[in-house]
């Protein structure tokens, strides 16, 4: 896929691997970058030429399919939003087990069913997932 002249929609891109490559993605040309994250703080650090800030929590629903029926299309969807709760399985809410696996899985189930009719031809859709998800190492098991 080209990047140069592509209209990207990343999620988590607040921080972390969203956010590197939000940055990396610029560099190579990319015309739009549209930056979704729960938080308008780390949002507001990512500036640049065409760069479009949206704050929205991938897990509400609702709001999701507010934020991508005015969306159109894009010509690379990353779905890079996650969350890690450490501590103890047995120890852990079943509220915050949920929360991990909704933001983790079902966020970008969730925006790739709806975004995926709006895509071009040759469009492309990136995961973010981590190996530790084959193997949870001690203390992140809800990871």
């Amino acid at each position: 896929m080209q990047i140069s002249g592509a209209r990207v929609l990343i999620t988590g891109a607040g921080g972390g691997i969203g956010a590197s490559l939000a940055v990396e993605l610029a560099r190579r040309g990319a015309t739009e970058l549209v930056l979704v994250d729960r938080d308008s703080a780390a949002l507001e650090k990512m500036g640049g030429n065409g760069v479009k800030r949206h704050v929205v929590d991938v897990t509400d629903g609702k709001a999701v399919s507010a934020f991508v029926e005015k969306l159109g299309g894009v010509d690379l969807l990353v779905n890079g939003a996650g969350i890690s709760v450490p501590g103890r399985f047995e120890a852990l809410s079943l509220e915050s087990i949920e929360r991990t696996l909704d933001v983790n899985l079902g966020a970008a189930v969730r925006l790739t069913r709806l975004v995926l009719p709006k895509m071009p031809r040759g469009a492309c859709i990136v995961n973010i997932a981590s190996a530790s998800g084959l193997m949870a190492p001690g203390g992140l098991a809800a990871y």
